[in-house]
Formats: structure tokens, sequence, C-alpha cells
């Protein structure tokens, strides 16, 4: 069962289940190699939702009327075809991120559900933007929008948000991290050069700061070096870095440090 189904049974039991006392609900999804589990513990429903900040993510305020009750997963965890069960822990560092968790009003994506179509309201509903990575963080879904410059001013351009930032990108598999590698002189006078690196180990962002952004260079296997701007290409889905595509799903900006390690 994918993700996405799993995600519709929770919400659907919880909706069917009207308790105003506290209850423990188990789900368990199957998958080809393991079965993800939940521990949820149900609770009344409250009179509203203040936004908070966690997991380097910062949620909606919601003052709508709740009908059914409200729920708090307590714990989750795998378990093997071995029957060995694998604890997933939170990462819970309350890291910076460069983008908030929704785009702006006036620049938000909207999308209509069928609820909402043949309403006379027709009121949208926001696309959500953050992905789970890797190493269960969230980071933002990779898109135009997210890469693209942020102003006409040279010093909003992503090619200069890079000298104080470093990207890090993230296929099905593969974490890359992309970096400003200092200036050269051409013909046509100073440019900047870029270095394009695969990760060799998938650390969750606390341990990526430990030793230092960008990573040093034994962490990282180097694919192209002293890259020019015009070198790499940015599309929908992929980016293309001298002549290669890399199909990408997610991102994260992280800026540049020296690294508590390395101290």
């Amino acid at each position: 069962m994918c993700s996405s189904s799993a995600a519709a049974c929770i919400w659907h039991v919880l909706n069917m289940l009207r308790l105003s006392t506290p209850a423990l609900l188990l789900c368990v999804v199957a998958s080809l190699c393991a079965a993800a589990c939940w521990q949820v513990t149900l609770l009344p429903p409250q009179e509203q939702y203040t936004s908070c900040f966690r997991n380097a993510v910062r949620s909606r305020s919601w003052f709508s009327k709740i009908e059914g009750c409200s729920y708090k997963v307590e714990r989750c965890w795998l378990v093997t075809r071995s029957s060995k069960q694998l604890e997933l822990q939170p990462r819970v560092d309350d890291c910076a991120i460069t983008h908030p968790t929704f785009a702006l009003s006036n620049s938000d994506r909207q999308m209509n559900t069928r609820s909402t179509a043949g309403s006379s309201r027709n009121k949208p509903l926001t696309e959500l933007t953050v992905l789970y990575n890797l190493c269960n963080e969230p980071w933002m879904k990779y898109s135009m929008s997210s890469v693209a410059d942020r102003g006409l001013k040279s010093s909003q351009w992503t090619s200069s948000r890079l000298r104080e930032e470093s990207l890090y990108l993230e296929t099905s598999r593969l974490r890359f991290e992309l970096s400003y590698a200092g200036t050269a002189t051409t013909d046509e006078g100073q440019v900047d050069n870029y270095d394009f690196a695969q990760c060799k180990r998938l650390l969750p962002v606390s341990a990526v700061r430990g030793l230092g952004v960008p990573l040093p260079a034994a962490e990282v296997e180097l694919l192209e070096d002293n890259l020019t701007w015009d070198e790499i290409k940015w599309a929908n889905m992929s980016m293309t870095v001298r002549g290669k595509q890399y199909k990408m799903l997610r991102m994260h900006f992280m800026t540049r440090c020296k690294g508590s390690q390395a101290q």
C-alpha cells in the first residue's frame, strides 16, 4: 500500500471514531520490504490549533470548528521480514530553513479538489511543498520556483546566493551538493565557479553542520568542478550539469560554515 493510501486510511479511521475519551490506535501499513507502524493516541478535538515550528517546518493555524477527534503520533517503527523492529527517530534540531513551508499567497499554486470543484464558492486548496528527505527530515520539494532568482538585482540571483549558502539536492536514492568554488579570470573578466559533488553518506542536517558546509573533500565525490553558471541548466523536475541530466525530487539550502568538528 502506498504512503498516500496509508494516509487516506488513517484519516478515514480517525473520522469514523468519534471518541470523547483518549484511545489507542495501532496502524500498520504493509510494503514490499517491511511493515510501517504508527502508534497513535486519539484525543478530543481542540477548539483551535495555533501555528508551531517543529522539525524545521512551520505549520499554519486552524480556527474552524472540527468534528470528530484529534490524534497524537506517539512513535513510528518498521518491521522487517525477519521480524526485526527499527525505530524511526525524529530529527528535532530546530534548524533554520531558507524558505517557508508554504509559498506566499500571491504566488502559491492553487488546486481544486472534487469537493470544491462543484461548490458555488469554489474555494481552492493550497498544494504542499514539503517532502521528507532520505534521512526522514523535511526538505523543500524541488521546483523551478524554489531555485529561481528572487529578484532582478544581482544580489538576489541564485548564483550570488550560493556565495553564502550551499544547495543540497536529492534524487530517489542519491544526494548531491552544489557549492561556490571561488572566482576565475577569463577573457570576459571575473566569473564565479561552482563544484557539483555527490555526497558519500546520507547525513542529517545537524551532522552536516558539524562537518561543515560545504562538506569536506573526504565526504563527497567530486563530479564536476570549475563550473560556470551557464553550464548548470534548471528544469521543472531535473537539472543538467555539463550535459548530464539528474532528476531531482528534494532540495535544501544551508548556510556555509566551517563546522564544529573541524574547530
